[in-house]
């Protein structure tokens, strides 16, 4: 639980702010303290950035998950908050030693490499993408990858993708696998390319009811 002293300050700082007894529910049941160090950093509570901190440091021995140190990285690092980017990053790191499977690392590439969020790095986000290719071995994995790598909003690597999704081609154990791949390919999100993907429906109809591709 935080220091009473801490608790009394905030008390006494936002005595007259409606969001009062909210705010000391919270933190005396040591829930939402990542949130309410964000909301002090705003204008609407004094820009408060020393009680932010303090809460901040505290959220940091509360982190379990790599979730966890994601949330607290996107708040430390928010341009519009508290904006240390450094600690965000420091926070990045531990989130990503946190994650242990593949589909948690490509989610925070993912977050990572999303322009309109407050933790971007682009750089960060790449070197994410490369150790989750890494680690992929089926279709699903890599073309999942692939349609990240496509996304307007993230890294827009649309070459890179088309690479990714070779790849996700040559590992396809199915027609059905493959027909997906097509899908993915035929997307106007995706790489829209209509083409490919109709060359790859017709391999997949040359073998729709065997087993596996050759």
């Amino acid at each position: 639980m935080l220091d009473s002293e801490v608790l009394e300050e905030i008390n006494s700082t936002y005595m007259e702010n409606e969001k009062l007894p909210e705010i000391m529910k919270d933190l005396n049941h040591d829930v939402n303290i990542t949130y309410w160090a964000g909301k002090f950093c705003t204008e609407q509570y004094y820009e408060n950035t020393d009680l932010a901190e303090i809460l901040f440091e505290y959220a940091v021995n509360k982190c379990e998950t790599w979730r966890d140190y994601k949330e607290l990285a996107f708040a430390v690092g928010n341009s519009n908050g508290f904006d240390d980017k450094e600690w965000a990053r420091e926070l990045m790191d531990k989130a990503t030693q946190k994650v242990e499977i593949l589909r948690d690392l490509r989610s925070l590439a993912d977050a990572i490499a999303t322009k309109n969020l407050s933790f971007y790095d682009r750089g960060y986000a790449t070197e994410l993408y490369k150790e989750a290719l890494e680690k992929s071995t089926i279709a699903y994995e890599f073309y999942c990858i692939a349609e990240s790598l496509c996304n307007k909003d993230m890294l827009d690597d649309k070459d890179w993708a088309m690479d990714v999704y070779q790849k996700a081609v040559e590992c396809a154990a199915d027609s059905d696998e493959l027909t997906y791949i097509a899908d993915s390919i035929a997307d106007e999100d995706n790489l829209a390319d209509e083409q490919w993907a109709e060359e790859l429906y017709k391999i997949a109809e040359e073998f729709e009811g065997t087993k596996e591709l050759d």
